[in-house]
């Protein structure tokens, strides 16, 4: 049943909250990637690193780039969830920082797709591909923001 506050909210508020809540799954669904396809980080990571790291030092290296693909998705659930809430509160600040988040989380994709390490890329195809649906939504989001009048 909705809320008369939710009933008042404009549609394209009420679009971008939806697109919002697809983005949070879609961040925490990314984050379950990297745990699936373990295996395939973990050969990836030996074809880019064999003859360049000692065996010794691929289990650290492993470590920051499982760590670093959690900290993003982490950070990204966070951000999901603060820009929810601005936009169901209406913050007059929830477009401009909807569109920072954006275009951080949008260059982060396009780094994990493009950033390449002796000449092959760091990443897997799949870990790249995986942070571009919620940047879908994000840029979805933002769309349905700025197409309504800020508030007050």
């Amino acid at each position: 049943m909705a809320t008369v506050a939710s009933r008042t909210r404009p549609l394209s508020n009420r679009r971008a909250i939806v697109a919002m809540y697809a983005g949070l799954a879609l961040t925490v669904a990314s984050a379950v990637i990297p745990i699936l396809a373990d295996a395939t980080i973990t050969r990836h990571l030996h074809g880019v690193y064999d003859g360049y790291l000692d065996p010794a030092e691929f289990g650290s290296t492993r470590s920051v780039v499982l760590t670093y693909l959690f900290t993003v998705a982490a950070l990204g659930v966070v951000s999901w969830l603060v820009l929810l809430r601005a936009t169901r509160k209406e913050k007059r600040w929830a477009r401009t920082a909807a569109t920072l988040v954006f275009l951080v989380a949008a260059c982060l994709a396009v780094t994990n797709l493009l950033v390449t390490e002796y000449d092959q890329p760091l990443l897997p195809p799949v870990i790249g591909i995986a942070g571009l649906p919620q940047c879908l939504a994000g840029l979805v989001a933002v769309g349905y923001l700025w197409t309504r009048r800020p508030p007050g």
